[in-house]
Order: C-alpha cells, then structure tokens, then sequence
C-alpha cells in the first residue's frame, strides 16, 4: 500500500510538472503568434493571464504535493542585482502612475504581468530537459513566423502592407500593389519592424540549438535560415544592422577578419539603394528623439505617464528609442533602469559564454540577443509592442534560469576535476 502511494505520488508530481511546463508552452506561442482567441473570463483576465494564472497554480501544487517550498536563493543565485533593478523598477512604475492615466494603470498591469512570466520561468526551468523543452518551443514559434512572412511577401495574402515606394515607406489597404513597390512583411504582428526586434531576439537562442545532441543540424540551419530571410523582407535596417553587429561582436573575438566581414555587411546594409532612398525615415526619428527629451525635461522625475507618450506627441506613436520612452513616460530614472538591466543581462550572458562547450554556444546566443535588442532599441520602440516586450521577459527569465543550470553543472564537473558541457 505504502509503495502504491510513493507511485501515485510520483505520477502527480510529473503530471503538475508537465502541466506546468505546458503552461510556458502555451505562453511562448500565444505571445508569439496569437493562436488562441482574445477573451476576458473575468475583469482584466485576458488569456495570456489566465494561462499564466494557471502555470502559477500547477507550480504551487507541485511544492505543496512535494511538500517544500520554493528554493528562491537557488534559483536567482548570481542574478540577485537584476531581480533588485527590476523590483525598483516595478516600484518606480508604481510610483508613476500618480502622474498617468487609465491607460498608465493598463500599461502597468502589463508590465506586472510580463515580470511575473519572468519569474515563472525562471521557477519552471529548473533542469537542461527543460531549458531545452522551452527553446524547442521558441523555435516552432520562430519557424511559423518565418514561414508565413515569407508567404506573404510571395503571396501578398494580406490586405494591410507596409511598402517600400519610390525611395520611402508607405502603407496601403489595397491589394493593388504599386508597380516597383516591394513589400514589407509582418508575419503576425503589426508592423514590419515588430516582426524584425522579434526576431533579433529569438534568432540567435533557436540558432544555439545546431549543437544540440538529438537535434538535426540540418533542419536547425534550414528553420534558422527562414528565420534569416523573414527578417531581411522586413527590411527594417535598424534591426538587421543591431543584430550584425551583435553577432560581430560576439562571434569575432580574437578573429579581426570575421569581424571585417561583419563589418561590410552593416556597411552594404547602410549603403544600399533602399536604405539611402528612405533617410526621410531617419530624419523623423531625430523629431521624435526631440519630442521626448523635451517630455523629460519638463517631468524628469515621473514622467508624463505610462502610454501617454502619443497624447503629448500627436504624430508619434513612440518615442523610436525604448529608453527615452521609457523616460520620457516613467521619468529619467525609470528609463536608466531599464538600461541597466539590458546591461546587466548582456554582462551575465557574456559570463556563461566563457564555459565551455554548448553552454558557450548558449551565452553567445543569449549574448547577440540582448546586445541586438540594445542596439535596435536605441533607433525604435517595438518594445512598446506586447510581442516584443512579453518576449524580452521570457528571454530575461530563461537566461536566468540558463546560468543556474548550466553553471551549476559546470562547477560540479570542475569539482571532481573535469569539465564536459
């Protein structure tokens, strides 16, 4: 009898852990391509809420069923400074909304939302399986991107497009597409350079996956490679050049020919007809840029409110710099915060990328994300997208949960005088 209960006991653990990873699962593709319907069960229980809810729920029974409680010191060992920069931040967010509006307190209960997935993930990824679990998922999300980009730019089966005419961007409901336009694609999202800081992001972790000893390195190159192209039909230069040159970065050290050759591509990128033939795009950023330092000066302490950026700048939907909307609308120290944090993240990155083995190819990957998502982040905003942003948490979290795994790994193996990851 006693050996039946230690059984069921067993199976309910694996079924709430399982449970729970599916959760995350259904997370990452909903956030991704939004393949479940938009509802509101309760007040401001939307689905990725409810989902999240539910995650929460099976992580909590899963401790009870155990019997212990969460090991919060092993989990955010070596990350306790970036748990602390986002609590000040939460708090300054907090803090602002005295200055904001409706839409401040719906911008908040978002960013709360987002810090409680990365919190998630960081308490569900526990074990290598996992982490690998969760990349396997990103790349199924990636890979359906990319491959429905790719047919809509062949298909032109949308009737919203982001063109590239006569030397500018324009947008057209029509399925008339003007003679020599060459169209912009968006994948699931809403706007061509949405799409493209998605998949900065995301291109360099599926990537990592070439090295993984069940996958087929084959159809890793080729699902990466797709990833590639949809982001070159976004033909957004901002992110195509951030994530060059993060990979320059990264991939290049103690290699000045590589990096050279990194180097011609953001030139060629630069260069190119297309780009010279929409600087007018560039020219607006610097209005933008304007807009919003002049929003800091004049409320350097809260800002003017979360989301309320568009009220005061009529012709801009953000600030097309992450940090100065961030400061503009939250106030100067929430925008250096959010900074620190992406530093913070890159600096922990580049900490596991010098173990050796995957777990290098892991922090390079994670590395090139983050650095890409700063640079792309100094010319544009699409972290004021909830794709964008939902997905830098996530990413937050499992890097996280990446160097608690594969570090501890590696000192138990440096332990007993070897290293094999």
């Amino acid at each position: 009898m006693e050996n039946r209960n230690i059984v069921k006991q067993f199976m309910l653990e694996d079924a709430l852990d399982g449970l729970g990873l599916a959760c995350l699962s259904l997370l990452i593709l909903q956030v991704s391509i939004n393949f479940l319907p938009y509802f509101v069960v309760l007040k401001y229980m939307t689905t990725t809420r409810l989902i999240l809810l539910l995650g929460f729920i099976c992580l909590i029974l899963l401790h009870v069923v155990k019997k212990q409680q969460p090991n919060w010191n092993s989990a955010i060992r070596g990350s306790k400074i970036l748990l602390v920069l986002i609590t000040l931040l939460l708090v300054w967010y907090g803090v602002s909304l005295f200055n904001g509006s409706a839409i401040s307190f719906s911008n908040f209960r978002l960013q709360v939302e987002e810090v409680l997935a990365f919190l998630f993930v960081i308490l569900r990824v526990d074990g290598e399986e996992k982490f690998n679990a969760v990349v396997f998922v990103f790349l199924v999300a990636v890979s359906v991107i990319a491959l429905h980009s790719i047919k809509q730019f062949i298909e032109y089966d949308n009737t919203h497009y982001f063109l590239i005419w006569r030397g500018a961007w324009t947008v057209t409901e029509s399925l008339e597409i003007p003679k020599g336009a060459i169209v912009r694609v968006v994948g699931y999202f809403n706007n061509p350079n949405v799409l493209a800081a998605y998949l900065i992001l995301l291109i360099p972790l599926v990537a990592s996956l070439i090295k993984h000893p069940h996958a087929p390195t084959w159809m890793i190159g080729l699902l990466v490679a797709l990833a590639s192209v949809a982001l070159l039909l976004t033909f957004s230069r901002s992110s195509i050049i951030a994530l060059l040159l993060a990979l320059g970065v990264t991939l290049t050290r103690k290699k000045p020919f590589v990096f050279i050759f990194f180097a011609l591509l953001v030139v060629a990128t630069l260069l190119n007809p297309l780009s010279i033939g929409r600087l007018a795009t560039g020219y607006a950023r610097f209005s933008a840029w304007s807009i919003a330092i002049e929003m800091i000066l004049q409320k350097p302490l809260f800002g003017v409110g979360l989301g309320n950026f568009r009220t005061y700048a009529v012709n801009f939907w953000h600030a097309h710099n992450l940090f100065l909307h961030i400061a503009a609308e939250a106030g100067l120290i929430a925008g250096i915060l959010l900074l620190t944090i992406v530093l913070v993240a890159i600096k922990q990155a580049l900490e596991l990328s010098r173990c050796g083995g995957r777990t290098r190819l892991i922090g390079q990957a994670f590395t090139a994300a983050f650095i890409a998502f700063g640079i792309a982040s100094l010319m544009d905003n699409a972290y004021n997208t909830t794709a964008v942003s939902y997905t830098f948490w996530l990413l937050l979290g499992l890097l996280v949960a990446a160097r608690r795994i594969f570090e501890n790994r590696r000192h138990q193996t440096v332990r007993y005088g070897f290293e094999t990851n």
